[in-house]
């Protein structure tokens, strides 16, 4: 079988597989143990950002691809693929959260909200990451909650870098304020 046809097999199962779960033929989750129950989208136009980042990611697959399977891949050119994979995969995530009526400010909560990610909630509880880190096991079952109590300490060490570098850049206020104005029914206290 050629390398094409075997891609194209892969998206039209893909394709299958994601228009089964969208139509609630298949459910997406564990059956008795959680579901993921989707919304309605209250404005049904919102539904082109992810499309059309889908649209794009899918341009890149298949130029690159056809380029990839047509000739022998060099360093700079699976650089670029992946470069391109990963710039869409970030712009794709962004697109499906333009779909909430909150919009960014939805994924901001989930991020800050220490039920969803005690990544974040941890690091900030925690700001002396090396004194964290020492003895990280023990603290895991006796002082962490939920995610941070199985996981290791690489997402956290993560979050509170990251905290570390936006607080330190000076345009990270002037993006908040931006994400602010273009989040629908979102004010400057949230």
């Amino acid at each position: 079988m050629q390398r094409s046809s075997l891609l194209l097999i892969i998206i039209v199962v893909t394709v299958v597989f994601l228009l089964l779960v969208a139509f609630g033929a298949m459910p997406f989750g564990m059956p008795r143990v959680w579901v993921w129950q989707y919304k309605p989208l209250n404005a049904p136009v919102r539904l082109a950002f992810p499309l059309a980042a889908f649209a794009l990611l899918l341009m890149v697959l298949v130029s690159s691809g056809r380029r990839m399977l047509n000739e022998r891949p060099t360093r700079p050119m699976e650089a670029r693929v992946l470069l391109g994979l990963w710039m869409g995969s970030v712009l794709m995530a962004s697109c499906v959260a333009l779909m909430h009526p909150a919009g960014w400010m939805h994924t901001a909560t989930l991020i800050i909200n220490p039920a969803s990610n005690s990544y974040f909630s941890t690091a900030i509880e925690y700001d002396d990451l090396p004194a964290l880190l020492d003895g990280y096991e023990q603290k895991m079952r006796d002082v962490l909650v939920s995610h941070a109590q199985t996981q290791s300490a690489g997402p956290v060490v993560l979050c509170g870098l990251l905290r570390r570098v936006f607080i330190a850049l000076p345009f990270t206020q002037d993006i908040a304020d931006t994400l602010f104005a273009l989040s629908p029914g979102v004010n400057a206290e949230f």
